[in-house]
């Protein structure tokens, strides 16, 4: 017979993880329905998207910008190879490593995604007043600066450095 301790019950709703990790998944699902017309899943998009914005990637740099493992990176490049959005291609620095490239269809399928995943994103904020919506990409921004020590993606807070004061 197990002795179970009694631990202080936490309200989720006043958990900033259980918050955070709740309207991810939201978002994610808002965005696989706003994105299935296009064939791609959310996370599809974010690899797209992510190639577009930064150019040609090693795989092992879009799973760390993602946060998932090789072998999912690797499935993920296999479908978006297959379908014709992306390509391997040998790193002219490195001729051990490959780098993966959108292709013109992957470009073209970015440009017609992204009208739907800002419609996705819209939904998911509707219920915010502009002013929130500026305050909680603000307050966002400020979260992924102060998280973002030596372990922590300086990329990502970089590009919230730039946008805050881009906002200001």
């Amino acid at each position: 017979m197990t002795t179970q301790t009694s631990l202080p019950l936490i309200d989720p709703t006043e958990s900033i993880g259980y918050l955070l990790g709740q309207t991810n998944l939201i978002k994610d699902r808002l965005l696989d329905q706003h994105l299935a017309p296009q064939g791609i899943t959310a996370a599809q998009a974010k690899v797209l998207f992510m190639i577009a914005y930064r150019g040609q990637s090693r795989g092992c740099d879009i799973g760390h910008y993602l946060g998932v493992d090789a072998s999912t990176v690797t499935r993920m490049l296999d479908r978006l190879e297959k379908k014709g959005l992306t390509v391997r291609i040998p790193s002219p620095e490195d001729r051990r490593a490959t780098l993966i490239d959108l292709t013109d269809e992957g470009y073209a399928i970015m440009r017609q995604s992204m009208p739907l995943a800002q419609n996705a994103l819209a939904e998911l904020t509707r219920g915010l007043e502009p002013d929130e919506f500026a305050m909680l990409k603000q307050l966002l921004r400020k979260v992924l600066i102060g998280a973002s020590g030596p372990h922590h993606c300086q990329h990502a807070a970089q590009a919230a450095l730039n946008h805050s004061e881009t906002d200001n």
